[in-house]
């Protein structure tokens, strides 16, 4: 089987971005999870709620940057 995607640049731009880089986002996603389950798992050590918040968002933005992901990428 063979699939073929299209797109009409620089229209399609930001869902040509997307399809690229679909691969990179589903690491991201994958390692992120990972991360929360260590933490229901083994603990956390956050503060508080605030606490919490920051640091995971914190996690998810590491996480893409390892990847060179930004939610820049699409407009």
């Amino acid at each position: 089987m063979k699939a073929t995607l299209t797109f009409k640049l620089p229209e399609d731009r930001d869902e040509h971005r997307l399809a690229l880089h679909g691969a990179d986002f589903y690491c991201v996603l994958f390692g992120f999870d990972s991360y929360l389950r260590a933490c229901q798992r083994y603990g956390h050590g956050f503060k508080d709620v605030d606490d919490a918040v920051e640091k995971i968002r914190e996690k998810l933005h590491e996480e893409m940057e390892d990847r060179n992901l930004s939610f820049d990428m699409v407009e």
